[in-house]
């Protein structure tokens, strides 16, 4: 799962019952003032009973079960490295989190988007 939020937003109380339940959870700013912080994605994380592993300028081995990176950028070019071709990826928390993700991947049309991807193939696109 990636996750980006705004500050500015509430976030539903069951929404860590949900976000528990995936096999890992990175957490990522988005180029906006209004985004959540590192520090903010953190806290909530923690809040939500994730154990969190430092991120460390993406310097880690494997995909932790939870971890924020400090852009969708750098949090992309790590899922690049680290995916499957098999593996899927749930973009969510905001809208804003979306697009930029989606414009980051290349997609220049809505349509493209509908339907499953295969994540590495398509986070092949990004560039370090």
């Amino acid at each position: 799962l990636l996750y980006g939020a705004m500050y500015d937003k509430d976030i539903a109380p069951d929404l860590a019952g949900v976000i528990g339940r995936f096999d890992a959870v990175l957490g990522s700013t988005v180029a906006l003032p209004r985004s959540r912080t590192t520090e903010e994605l953190q806290g909530l994380f923690v809040g939500w009973g994730l154990e969190h592993t430092e991120w460390r300028d993406g310097q880690l081995a494997d995909i932790p079960a939870c971890s924020v990176a400090p852009d969708l950028q750098q949090a992309l070019i790590f899922l690049a490295r680290h995916l499957r071709p098999e593996d899927r990826v749930l973009v969510t928390g905001s809208c804003f989190t979306v697009a930029e993700v989606l414009y980051k991947l290349g997609f220049d049309r809505l349509e493209k988007t509908r339907g499953l991807h295969e994540a590495g193939p398509v986070l092949a696109r990004i560039k370090d």
